[in-house]
């Protein structure tokens, strides 16, 4: 049983790569919850459980969430602890998470694959940059750079280590 951590900046391809990685049959994605606004064309359910931060609190409570972060101060995300594989036999599965979710699941899970997306784009370049500052601590099992290398490079190594 494996656990692939997606992370990097905003729009870097995180969604994108996970969403493949369910089509192509190598992991299961979990849809994480968070309290923003839906962007255009994204789904409830289906790309994230958007939530009100009242909700969202009360989950906490709960101890619904293996993590959680409150992201610019703005938005929290959290990720599902009982969406988390749990037997041997489990199919890899796949989640979002930010630095301090990585630590958290790394803290209690020794299947944590790390995958950094490292994608500058011109919109959150500076952004991009302060994020790349804060992830070098992680290291990552695996750095996209560019949005060629997901299909090329990444789904290469993912299906040499699935199998």
């Amino acid at each position: 049983m494996m656990i692939f951590a997606l992370c990097g900046s905003s729009m870097s391809g995180k969604t994108t790569a996970a969403k493949r990685m369910e089509e192509t049959g190598l992991a299961k994605r979990i849809v994480t919850y968070t309290t923003r606004t839906p962007r255009e064309n994204e789904v409830n359910g289906i790309d994230y459980h958007f939530v009100s931060r009242g909700k969202f609190k009360a989950l906490i409570l709960e101890g619904f969430f293996i993590e959680y972060s409150l992201f610019d101060g703005v938005n929290f995300y959290g990720a599902p602890a009982n969406a988390l594989p749990q037997h041997p036999n489990d199919e890899p599965h796949t989640v979002i998470l930010d630095e301090s979710g990585i630590k958290s699941l790394r803290s209690v899970r020794d299947d944590v694959f790390v995958i950094y997306f490292d994608i500058n784009n011109q919109d959150n370049s500076e952004r991009c940059q302060r994020d790349t500052t804060e992830w070098l601590g992680l290291d990552p099992d695996f750095t996209v750079s560019s949005f060629d290398e997901i299909e090329s490079q990444l789904f290469y190594w993912l299906h040499g280590l699935c199998g």
